[in-house]
């Protein structure tokens, strides 16, 4: 499984990065399933998802799909919360039990969201 590492996460930047995010719970995925006893999944996790958002923030900032006036405050915002987050320390255990937990809810929320999208579309005739 190890081998398969740079392609998956390759594959996880470029399709994240293309639609703007960062695809941090991906590779959280991708790192549990592949080192379940590591204690650095989150801080590798965490860099890769730090590079991609902020290259893809810089494209979008470069390009003017956002400007830097609006974006600072979340910025500024996000920077302690993620300390915050980054210090808590819990157990193996727990993590990956709560991670793919959160991970199922989300995936459940996005499937949710798309069918009363597709359901609200068709009933307006919107295309």
């Amino acid at each position: 499984m190890e081998y398969w590492l740079p392609i998956l996460f390759f594959l996880t930047a470029t399709f994240y990065g293309a639609a703007g995010f960062g695809g941090g719970s991906m590779y959280l995925a991708i790192l549990a399933s592949a080192f379940p006893d590591a204690l650095i999944i989150r801080t590798v996790a965490y860099i890769c998802n730090m590079l991609v958002t902020g290259k893809g923030s810089f494209t979008f900032i470069r390009k003017g799909w956002i400007r830097f006036r609006d974006f600072w405050p979340w910025l500024i915002g996000s920077i302690p919360f993620a300390m915050l987050g980054g210090s808590i320390q819990l157990p193996l255990n727990t993590y990956l039990k709560m991670l793919g937990i959160i991970l199922l809810i989300a995936a459940i929320w996005m499937w949710l969201s798309r069918r009363s999208n597709r359901s609200w579309r068709i009933l307006n005739k919107i295309p």
